[in-house]
């Protein structure tokens, strides 16, 4: 049964932005690059008893068991917050901290926020929100989930980056170089948004191979805010299929394209979906210095593809 639990330690993990007005709901934020994993996380939540929307996107040929995605999120992010960033899905762009600041204190866009939460999760004590793009736009929802008195729970989803380029290559034809680039680009921004916030780094292979130990690995992280139903881990066993992810690459060493700080950055984020603690102090540095090399890198790669950045996903 899944539930939130009741208890004077249930601000083990409160929000991320210190609010105290913690009412008992927990929102459940899964955070991942496009064809990453994160439709498979978010399915297995929702077999898990957890409410991840009213009204969510369709299965389709390149997912065919559902997306997971909450159609009213998804439409508010790309009809909303990206344009106000100035930003689409498939730029190069990190946010900048003046964008995002400036995006967190427009009172309208909050409060228009906060009725797409109500309208889908009011009754819901646990509920979950996936969509790749909250990589780019963690700090916004982080603050309007908080400032509705909702704990903040995050899951970063990792896939092998050649794999997700490989992917995109075959729905979006997007080039393998570029596709591994905006990788590095979700990925560095949903680990910085997400330092003073609760997380868990979890590798996709885990979830479509060893199954019972990734949900073991997720309620332990839940605890002892949420308890999951666990008595449907046979239906996320049947829901989770292997043959579907169709791109297994072991070696990813040709897709860096010269980019040392591709190969390090990747290394870090499987390292961490391996641990147990958060990230040292000298990880994070050694991140904000790939956060660096990429920005270094950036302009070469809009140049070599200029028409990559209006693609929709």
């Amino acid at each position: 049964m899944l539930r939130v639990a009741d208890s004077s330690n249930r601000r083990v993990y409160p929000p991320s932005c210190e609010y105290d007005g913690y009412d008992g709901k927990v929102a459940i934020v899964v955070l991942g690059m496009h064809r990453s994993g994160t439709s498979a996380m978010a399915g297995v939540l929702h077999h898990l008893g957890v409410n991840m929307g009213k009204l969510l996107l369709e299965a389709n040929k390149y997912n065919k068991k559902g997306y997971y995605e909450n159609k009213n999120i998804v439409d508010f992010n790309r009809s909303k917050l990206l344009p106000k960033l100035n930003m689409t899905c498939t730029d190069l762009n990190l946010p900048s901290s003046d964008s995002i600041e400036a995006l967190t204190a427009d009172k309208n866009m909050i409060s228009a926020a906060m009725d797409v939460i109500r309208q889908d999760y009011e009754h819901s004590v646990v509920f979950g929100m996936k969509d790749p793009r909250l990589c780019l736009l963690f700090p916004f929802w982080d603050k309007v989930l908080c400032e509705m008195g909702c704990a903040v729970k995050v899951i970063i989803m990792y896939r092998n980056p050649l794999e997700v380029a490989l992917s995109l290559l075959n729905r979006d034809k997007i080039p393998v170089v570029y596709g591994v680039v905006l990788w590095a680009r979700y990925m560095l921004s949903a680990e910085y948004f997400t330092r003073s916030t609760s997380r868990l780094f979890v590798n996709y292979d885990d979830v479509i191979k060893r199954t019972k130990y990734a949900i073991g690995k997720i309620q332990r992280y839940l605890r002892p805010n949420v308890e999951l139903n666990m008595r449907n881990v046979s239906l996320v066993e049947s829901f989770v299929d292997y043959k579907l992810k169709h791109f297994r690459v072991d070696n990813i060493s040709k897709a860096y394209g010269g980019y040392q700080w591709l190969k390090v950055l990747n290394g870090i984020i499987l390292s961490l979906t391996k641990a147990s603690t958060n990230c040292s102090i000298k990880t994070l540095e050694i991140i904000d210095a790939v956060r660096g090399q990429y920005e270094k890198h950036k302009p070469v790669l809009d140049r070599a593809f200029p028409s990559m950045a209006s693609l929709i996903l």
